[in-house]
Parts: C-alpha cells; sequence; structure tokens
C-alpha cells in the first residue's frame, strides 16, 4: 500500500517537543535513566536547534492530528549507531519497527513509572501526558513509513505601511518550505525602535515555523542610539493613546492579511516598551489568543475588567529590574486574578532590565544604565514562550 500524502509538522511542534524532553530529563536524572535519554534529548536538539531552522514532513499519516503527529518524532531521535549527518539530509525509513513507550507520572511528591516494551531500535519521544507534571516518555511504531526531513527557509521581506499619513516600515518573516496557513504572531519592538534585535525575534518566530511581524511603532527611520532619543520617541508614541492603538491594529491587519496566516491565530510578543504596550492591547479587547511580555511595564491605572482581555497572557520579568518593581509585579497579580484571566508570569532572581537582549551589557557600560543580558533567563524565557506559543494556538477557544 502506498503512502498517502504527506504532513509538514512546524518547528514550533519540534520545538516543543524537544521542551518536553528537557523536563522528563530533569526528572529521569535521579532515578538512574538519565543516560540514554539524554543522546535521543541530544538527537532531537540537533534537529530544532535555533540555528538550523528544520521541520519534518511525515508521509502516509495525512489523517493523524499534529498533536498526534508529535508523538512520532522519537522516530527522528534514533540511536547512538546512526550517523548524524544521515539524519539531517537522508530519508529515515522505519519500516519494521515496533516501539515501547515508558511513562512517568508526577504527582505531588510522588512518582511512579509504568512501561510495557517489545523490540525498540531506534528512538523514543517525550511528551507532557496530562494535567501539570505528568510526563510521558512515548515511542511509536510504524511500517513502510518515510521521515523525510524538509529544509526550512526563513524569509524576510519590509513592509511599508502607512497610518494617519505617516510612514512606517515593518518586517515580516515566514518559513517558504512550509505551505497552509499558519498561526501568526506580532513582535513589538524596544524603546529603541524598530531595530535589528525586533527583526531577530521575528526570524526565530518563523523558524519555529509562525509567520511573524515586527511592527514599527515610532515611523520609518525613527531608531534611536542614545537614550534620549529613545525617551523621546517612546513619551511621543504613547502620549496618543488611540494613536498608538491606531498603529496596532494597522500592524495587526498586515499580518491577519498574509495569505499563510490564519487571522484567528494571531499572538503578540513584545520587549521592554513593546512588551507594556502589547498588554494593554490585551487589556483592550483586541482579538489575541496570546500576549508575552519580555521585562515590559505592568502597571496601567485603569484595571482590566473581567471578560475584557480574550487570550492568556504570559510575563516573564527580572527580579532585580527596577523598571519593573516588586510591587507593580503584585499589583499586575492581584488584577489578572480579580478580572479572572489566564496568566503565568516568571520572574527571575538576579535579571535585570533586557535580560533577554545581547546588546544589554554594551548598553549599560556605554550610558550607566540598569541593563544586563542573562543568557540563562534568555533561554529559558524563549523555551517557555514556545511551550506557550504551541498550548494557546492548540485551544479552540479564542
Amino acid at each position: 500500500m502506498q503512502p498517502d500524502k504527506g504532513i509538514i509538522v512546524p518547528r514550533h511542534a519540534l520545538v516543543h517537543a524537544q521542551n518536553q524532553i528537557a523536563v522528563g530529563i530533569e526528572a529521569l536524572v535521579p532515578l538512574g535513566f538519565g543516560t540514554g535519554i539524554a543522546h535521543i534529548a541530544e538527537a532531537l536538539a540537533d534537529q530544532v536547534g535555533a540555528d538550523k531552522g528544520h521541520a519534518l514532513q511525515l508521509e502516509g499519516f495525512s489523517g493523524i492530528r499534529v498533536d498526534a503527529i508529535t508523538a512520532l518524532l522519537g522516530l527522528f531521535a534514533l540511536d547512538c549507531r546512526f550517523d548524524k549527518a544521515r539524519m539531517a539530509h537522508q530519508p529515515v525509513d522505519t519500516a519494521g519497527f515496533f516501539g515501547i513507550g515508558v511513562g512517568l507520572w508526577i504527582h505531588g511528591h510522588t512518582i511512579g513509572t509504568r512501561c510495557f516494551a517489545c523490540n525498540v531500535r531506534q528512538g523514543v519521544y517525550m511528551n507532557r501526558w496530562m494535567n501539570r507534571a505528568m510526563i510521558a516518555l512515548l515511542a511509536c511504531a510504524a511500517w513502510g513509513t518515510a521521515m523525510l526531513p524538509a529544509e526550512a527557509a526563513v524569509q524576510g521581506r519590509e513592509i511599508a505601511y502607512q497610518v494617519d499619513g505617516k510612514n512606517f516600515t515593518g518586517y515580516l518573516a515566514y518559513d517558504d518550505a512550509l505551505a497552509g496557513e499558519r498561526p501568526g504572531v506580532l513582535v513589538l519592538h524596544e524603546w529603541w525602535g524598530h531595530n535589528a534585535y525586533a527583526r531577530h525575534r521575528a526570524e526565530m518566530l518563523a523558524g519555529l515555523g509562525y509567520t511573524a511581524f515586527a511592527l514599527d511603532m515610532y515611523g520609518s527611520g525613527k531608531l534611536a542610539d542614545h537614550p534620549d532619543d529613545a525617551t523621546k520617541f517612546m513619551q511621543a508614541a504613547t502620549a496618543d493613546a488611540e494613536g498608538l492603538k491606531k498603529r496596532f491594529m494597522a500592524a495587526l491587519k498586515i499580518l491577519q492579511d498574509q495569505e499563510d496566516v490564519n487571522p484567528e491565530q494571531v499572538a503578540a510578543i513584545g520587549y521592554c516598551m513593546g512588551g507594556g504596550i502589547a498588554l494593554n492591547m490585551a487589556r483592550a479587547g483586541m482579538p489575541l489568543k496570546g500576549v508575552a511580555v519580555f521585562n515590559g511595564s505592568l502597571g496601567t491605572k485603569q484595571p482590566v475588567q473581567a471578560g475584557k482581555i480574550k487570550g492568556e497572557i504570559a510575563v516573564f520579568t527580572g527580579a532585580a529590574d527596577p523598571f519593573v518593581p516588586a510591587e507593580q509585579v503584585q499589583a499586575f497579580e492581584q488584577e489578572m486574578q480579580a478580572a479572572g484571566v489566564r496568566f503565568t508570569l516568571k520572574s527571575y532572581p538576579g535579571a535585570k532590565h533586557s535580560f533577554t537582549n545581547p546588546d544589554a551589557d554594551g548598553f549599560a557600560e556605554r550610558f550607566g544604565m540598569p541593563l544586563a543580558y542573562d543568557k540563562a533567563a534568555d533561554a529559558d524565557s524563549w523555551r517557555r514562550l514556545t511551550d506557550f506559543l504551541h498550548r494557546i494556538f492548540s485551544s479552540k477557544e479564542l
């Protein structure tokens, strides 16, 4: 029987799988299972590393949901005898395989294990099973199925647009190796303006299988290289609340109008000033599946009312950030709880403002600002973001 048409599994599903493997390793190592699992995680990480941008094409599984398809990723985490070059560039024949699954059920402080097995030769895939800390290590069997790595090709192009007669320049990033509609993500820049950092984050999102649009809040050519200029640009933009909303809505429409974007599946992420703006757009009732705020202002003079925020909120902040003090964080939590908003908040001990930006140390040295890049917090917050986006776009709720 010939395999039917294939399915492309985007990188955000692969990264989500990798993240779950990482979580599983943390639980398995104390039990003595860490060594073998680490090899599997390494193999999968090779394929979904930030510098590679691979997606997977599975033939013969067109009738299966992508959520189920991700369980087959273990077939790509082949045993150590398989040459990595072959993993990256050649088809993998999975004929004759049968699988095992080893599940870890973590509930409260109790860890139980269950396993079932028969003749495993290559690979396992780890995925979270149900509530909270339930983790499953799942292996799948396939007969006569080929798994082919599809090279991702992240593309980027500038988009010029106008709002109230003023010129703006955004940056659209997407993976042209993927077909069909996909979720879209808006990227809101720091107070410096629409710069290379915002574009880089858009490209990283495109590498995950999303279409991302790094919008422009200041206007074409308005890019600060000194805090004084950044302050002027920010104050001018945020002084006009209605104008700020129009700029956001114009960018949102550009993203939703892209042929490869599902207009009902859009989120926004923002850094510094952009994080605060994205959060306020959610408070204003924008049709966003989710908003992620990185070291952005959380305060407001008008707490959101119940039912106003349409999606979920994720906040990543530095505990040593003087621009987002503990009192502001606490007030935000109270606001979200009072309005019944689904939200998560991760505060990184010792992390300062701009902890996700590798250029932060240079800015701190040049201008004496309380900024600092934190590699660990940057990596962890990005991992959490990938899981956040995977979850909200998999949900059937708006």
